[in-house]
């Protein structure tokens, strides 16, 4: 049994603003006295052994609320495209990696954002692709995980011609009535079908990858969405169980379930797990795609693109069936929602299908809502998971796309606060940065870099450092139920620290970098030193 008294410390307990203390008694995995030193040293019957802090800031382990644990682990295995600048960029990339392997290996690639771009702003066709090869099959994701392209040799692979009709809730890009080798949100379905499945071998690589990567950037946990992207949702989880629960990646890991996944969790009878790392928790539900691939449901048509106004992933007869299934399973639900039109429809359902007693559901995204949405949200059991990593990155399409005199509300963080909606913050890793220093950051300044310059954007919805924190700390644990033992650093809560050399709210904004950040310690063990 460990029993320490850790003195010499700033522990900012995240109780209340400011609230700090500089001694706690942590026994095994949970902390079990806070306080003064003066007050906790004369009690000895509760220690065995005194821990220097050596002046270091302690807060609460963050927890990302949303983030794909072994998509983040894929992409430090695979071809990263986050970080190109240019369509000839990407370009180049696939290229060198062609001369690399063998003529039939498949070649994947991910994170390019054509509006980034500063050469062409368009996403590469199969004529590009197959300019670098007919012998790979070739595909290219979005950075948002809803549009992907391919070459000749792996649409043909996929079974995906001209004459393919659109699939419910997604779309193929034609040209004269030609592919384009474009898929938009569900039409991907059959690449992904087709690509090759991932081994063990490359699950536990990916997972061991994302944790140790997540360690080094102060995470403790997140709420994580994979079961239903590498075959059989029983392999990633069973990855976890042997590498998370029982191996020495300790990291404490929700699972959302996707509602594809949800009888297989069931035949292995642990939809309600809930054990020391691992527990599943709502059902997740796509009702929309993503401003980026001009996919996520708008109450008006995209404002450079009058045709449309996004798509709806499922008929809404179909996603009051799955939510209802959800119900059926006592199961809150986790539902991806990009367009005011999406989190209208959702909440039509979710006021017709409550949520089960003692749950919230999660709205997971919403940057864009209005004053009549919000106060709909206010009145029912619902958690808002934003990302406020993706404004900075999202800047574009909103200021390219959306009516503003239509969607008022626009990542509107401090408006849900101010309505009492709880807030949770992630990082939806890969698709943004999954350092949670980087989303304090676009809460706090909303700097965003538009028409050639470097603005604050709607500077009503800043956040407080304090109320930024907080999304990773007590929001994180609020969405699962679990603020009773995360989120705060009080007695009876896990001995989870995320240790910096300074506190976030005395340092200028523009120091929050990872160098910061020096430990992660998780049940009282230290899992990550910054050497």
């Amino acid at each position: 049994m460990k029993r320490q008294l850790w003195v010499n410390g700033r522990f900012v307990t995240m109780r209340s603003e400011g609230e700090e203390v500089n001694a706690i008694i942590i026994q095994d995995d949970k902390i079990i006295k806070i306080g003064d030193r003066k007050d906790l040293e004369p009690l000895i019957e509760l220690y065995d052994e005194i821990k220097d802090c050596s002046g270091q800031v302690y807060y609460p382990g963050f927890v990302d609320s949303h983030m794909h644990l072994i998509g983040h682990g894929e992409s430090l295995l695979t071809i990263n495209l986050s970080t190109v600048s240019s369509f000839q960029e990407v370009i180049t990339c696939v290229k060198e990696k062609v001369q690399q392997v063998p003529p039939g290996e498949w070649i994947i690639a991910e994170g390019f954002d054509e509006e980034l771009f500063y050469d062409r702003q368009k996403i590469p066709t199969k004529w590009e692709l197959d300019k670098l090869s007919l012998v790979h099959p070739i595909v290219l994701k979005r950075k948002c995980r809803h549009v992907f392209t391919a070459n000749t040799l792996a649409l043909q692979m996929a079974s995906i011609e001209s004459t393919s009709e659109n699939p419910m809730g997604g779309s193929y890009d034609k040209v004269n009535g030609e592919i384009t080798g474009v898929m938009r949100d569900r039409a991907v379905d059959k690449m992904l079908e087709a690509m090759p499945g991932k081994t063990s071998e490359y699950l536990t690589s990916a997972t061991r990858l994302a944790i140790k990567d997540a360690w080094s950037k102060g995470l403790v946990g997140g709420h994580s969405e994979d079961l239903s992207y590498y075959g059989n949702p029983q392999n990633p989880f069973q990855t976890f169980i042997k590498e998370v629960e029982e191996g020495d990646f300790p990291f404490r890991l929700h699972l959302l379930v996707h509602h594809l996944a949800v009888d297989k969790m069931k035949e292995l009878d642990v939809l309600h797990i809930n054990n020391t790392y691992l527990e599943l928790g709502a059902i997740k539900i796509f009702v929309d795609g993503s401003l980026g691939g001009r996919t996520a449901l708008l109450s008006t048509s995209y404002k450079d693109a009058p045709s449309t106004k996004g798509i709806a992933v499922h008929p809404k007869e179909v996603l009051e069936d799955l939510v209802k299934r959800a119900r059926i399973e006592k199961k809150n639900i986790a539902v991806h929602v990009i367009g005011d039109q999406a989190v209208g429809d959702i909440l039509e359902v979710i006021e017709k299908y409550p949520c089960p007693p003692n749950l919230l559901d999660r709205l997971i995204h919403v940057p864009l809502l209005n004053n009549e949405l919000i106060q709909r949200m206010q009145v029912l059991p619902i958690i808002a998971d934003i990302q406020p990593s993706f404004l900075p990155s999202d800047s574009s399409y909103l200021h390219n796309r959306i009516h503003e005199e239509v969607h008022t509300h626009r990542f509107a963080w401090k408006s849900l606060l101010e309505a009492g909606i709880i807030c949770a913050g992630g990082s939806d890793a890969p698709i943004e940065d999954i350092n949670p220093l980087e989303g304090i950051k676009a809460a706090v300044s909303r700097s965003v870099y538009m028409d050639g310059e470097t603005i604050t954007y709607v500077p009503t919805e800043q956040l407080s450092m304090y109320e930024a924190i907080s999304l990773y700390t007590k929001g994180s644990a609020l969405a699962i139920g679990r603020e009773k033992e995360m989120g705060m650093i009080a007695e009876g809560y896990f001995a989870d620290f995320t240790v910096f050399k300074e506190r976030l709210d005395e340092i200028p904004l523009q120091q929050l970098t990872e160098n910061l950040h020096t430990q992660t310690i998780i049940g009282g063990n230290i899992v990550f030193t910054r050497p």
